[in-house]
């Protein structure tokens, strides 16, 4: 297996994608950038891995997980073994078009203080999918996009924290730097990465892509939004099982998030309104889901 400076490995972590983890295991090995592919099962219970039988690839390595253990921490079982100059965490549901890997890699070592570039992210349909460019909430931009604050005259002075997505705003052409991308597709210098220490296992699923971007730049380094590399992404598609709790960790993961990186008096005065409103609004996710599907 040969490894050089330009190599990629990727990480892919795997619980019950289905006939999408050989569509993207098929993608990204038909890359000559990529050296190794780790895909770690977190014990699925379907049959995603069946197409192994009869795939040979020497860059592939399955390491298969007796429990699922968590997004964060599957990626950190194979950490130590990434070797290559870069490192992508990428969702079994993602699928890499042509060209995108190496419009990434360039504009990745197109500055030494850039730790990480994402691509523009679309839908099945062709539309940008949210996320893939966007601030890092606060508990004050929280606040304003959940409570809906914008109003009775405020739009002015909330305008700065109204909406941390920027899927409104127009696609340009060239990379940008942006505070956040998608944990569904993140590239990253290995050697960054691994000085992080990796992903905070304390992130179940959800929320752990913003912990890393947050920590980041909180290093002194900066994060690419790539337009012109395009990844399509069902998103989705691997919490069908049990909705219910996937939203119960992606709210959990909101409070650790929160908690973790704002500590200053006034985001602490902030968070006693924001958590209480985040498990609150768990509780009636939770049962809207259960009343459509008659539980």
């Amino acid at each position: 297996m040969s490894v050089t400076n330009q190599s990629v490995t990727v990480i892919v972590v795997n619980y019950n994608a289905g006939g999408l983890l050989e569509d993207c295991i098929r993608r990204v090995l038909s890359s000559s950038d990529v050296c190794e592919v780790h895909l770690v099962d977190n014990a699925s219970t379907d049959d995603s891995l069946q197409f192994l039988d009869q795939f040979h690839d020497e860059r592939l390595q399955l390491r298969r997980l007796s429990k699922n253990i968590g997004l964060s921490s599957a990626i950190n079982r194979v950490l130590p073994d990434c070797h290559s100059a870069f490192t992508l965490l990428l969702n079994p549901d993602c699928l890499i078009t042509t060209g995108a890997l190496q419009r990434l890699l360039v504009a990745l070592e197109s500055a030494a203080d850039i730790a990480m570039v994402g691509p523009l992210i679309q839908n099945p349909d062709g539309s940008e999918q949210r996320g893939c460019r966007r601030d890092l909430p606060t508990p004050m931009s929280a606040l304003v996009r959940d409570f809906h604050l914008g109003f009775l005259g405020l739009q002015r002075f909330l305008q700065h924290w109204q909406n941390f997505d920027h899927t409104s705003q127009p696609v340009g052409k060239d990379p940008v730097v942006v505070e956040a991308i998608s944990g569904a597709f993140m590239l990253i210098k290995t050697a960054c990465f691994q000085d992080l220490q990796g992903m905070d296992s304390g992130f179940f699923l959800h929320c752990e892509d913003l912990d890393l971007c947050f920590r980041i730049r909180d290093a002194g380094r900066k994060i690419l939004f790539v337009p012109t590399a395009v990844v399509i992404h069902a998103q989705g598609s691997c919490s069908v099982e049990n909705p219910r709790l996937i939203e119960y960790y992606k709210h959990r993961g909101m409070c650790r998030y929160y908690l973790k990186h704002f500590q200053g008096v006034g985001h602490r005065l902030l968070s006693l309104i924001l958590i209480p409103a985040i498990w609150l609004r768990f509780v009636f996710k939770a049962l809207y889901r259960g009343r459509d599907h008659g539980a």
